[in-house]
């Protein structure tokens, strides 16, 4: 599963060589500054995001034919449906970071500040998605015996719980929960980073499919 794992790689890379932008209470103008003093790593790290993300739709594809058990179409269909779109926001968030960045030196605070608030809170919603996706792949994997099926089941209820932590930023402006810090964006990250490895490997050592 190469394109899993280069994927991710990918992904941590760009995010961070991003880092954590400008939190919503920030102003117009600092949000402009930071994008035209480190537009070189901005862009850059949007760039490496938006390919990785886009190898994840590979994987997603891969995973759903690999999980299908044909006795659950709905939660395959849930997988593919909502894991594609969980993909697109994120892709969207990206594209937005590097336009920003591309374009900062003909870029104003104010629409700088506008493009920031849509990206983060398109982020912070696919964190729904994603949960919905990973229960979906939780409910194909588990109710097997075999032991790494129920490991993966697991990791991806858990991953779920850390992808739903994005959404309080929609509705408060607690530091704990601004858009990239560690509660509010690393955590959910880290456990679907780890999820989309275990599953990667589980797939690389054969793992037959239910029947």
């Amino acid at each position: 599963m190469a394109s899993a794992l280069i994927g991710v790689v990918l992904i941590a890379a760009g995010c961070n060589m991003i880092g954590q932008l400008p939190a919503p209470g920030a102003s117009g103008q600092e949000v402009f500054a930071r994008f035209l003093d480190d537009r070189d790593s901005l862009r850059t790290g949007a760039l490496l995001l938006i390919l990785g993300l886009a190898l994840l739709v590979v994987f997603t594809a891969i995973l759903r034919d690999h999980l299908d058990p044909d006795r659950d179409r709905v939660a395959t269909s849930v997988l593919s449906f909502s894991g594609l779109l969980a993909i697109g926001g994120a892709l969207f968030s990206a594209a937005a970071i590097a336009a920003l960045a591309i374009g900062a030196e003909n870029a104003d605070p104010q629409s700088s500040r506008a493009i920031l608030d849509v990206a983060q809170a398109v982020a912070a919603a696919t964190g729904v998605l994603a949960a919905v996706a990973l229960a979906a792949a939780a409910a194909l994997a588990g109710g097997n015996e075999r032991p790494r099926r129920t490991f993966l089941a697991v990791l991806a209820l858990v991953a779920a719980f850390g992808c739903l932590l994005w959404l309080p930023s929609l509705i408060t402006d607690a530091d704990a929960f601004a858009p990239g810090s560690v509660l509010g964006f690393v955590v959910g990250l880290v456990l679907v980073l780890i999820w989309v490895v275990a599953s990667a490997i589980s797939l690389a050592r054969g793992m037959p499919r239910t029947q």
